[in-house]
């Protein structure tokens, strides 16, 4: 059966379908080249986004062999100075040996001579202490004082030898007394002159006895010597 139409031709409903299942390919081709479009754009995207983490990538991998090569640097300098610090401990070991050696002769070859001067002055004291006027008395004195200094002296550089060798021998130690034992000491350096020692109260201190006592020796010692000849 035909409809008949003003101006057209007469078309059958078969034909219509057809357009219309036409028209609706046309739409789904349409809409598959817009998911197309949008889908290629997500691509796109993807592709800009793994370019991005390629460039990162890159970047990272230069600051990585850029931290080896410092890493590298680092262990060379590291043996560098592994090898100057070994040279060092065979240095310090040697003049430990030159150092014991040292405070060997300083022990036998300086001590001898002092008990000789210590004992001829008993035996001069004891034979000839009837002839012997105060003056000469006050020399012998001086003379034993002077010899039992010499020997603190050097027990005092012994000890300072063995410094950093072995341990100090710490204990609590009065100031004050060490001071006046000091003072006692250079009693016969400050013979004959007008010299006045004023000693404020001092407190107790944790320390080694004969480190503090040589500090204390060393720093009266240079105050008398450059005090007025008065």
């Amino acid at each position: 059966m035909f409809a008949e139409s003003a101006g057209h031709y007469p078309v059958s409903e078969a034909s219509q379908d057809e357009v219309r299942a036409l028209q609706d390919v046309q739409q789904a081709v349409l809409n598959i080249l817009e998911d197309f479009d949008t889908e290629k754009g997500r691509l796109e995207q993807t592709q800009h986004a793994v370019l991005n983490i390629l460039e990162d990538f890159n970047l990272e991998k230069a600051r990585l062999e850029e931290a080896q090569r410092a890493t590298l640097n680092i262990l060379d300098d590291l043996s560098v100075e592994k090898v100057r610090v070994e040279e060092a401990k065979e240095q310090l070991e040697a003049a430990n040996k030159e150092l014991e050696a040292f405070s060997y002769s300083v022990s036998h070859d300086l001590r001898a001579p002092l008990r000789h001067i210590d004992g001829f002055a008993e035996l001069l004291r004891k034979q000839a202490d009837s002839s012997l006027d105060d003056k000469g008395r006050r020399y012998l004195r001086t003379i034993s004082q002077s010899v039992k200094q010499m020997g603190n002296l050097i027990d005092d550089l012994l000890a300072f030898s063995r410094v950093g060798r072995t341990d100090l021998r710490m204990s609590s130690v009065i100031l004050e007394g060490l001071v006046e034992d000091v003072i006692r000491d250079l009693k016969a350096d400050a013979a004959g002159r007008n010299i006045t020692w004023r000693v404020e109260p001092l407190p107790a201190v944790y320390g080694d006895a004969s480190m503090l006592r040589q500090v204390l020796v060393n720093l009266l010692s240079n105050a008398l010597k450059y005090t007025s000849m008065r």
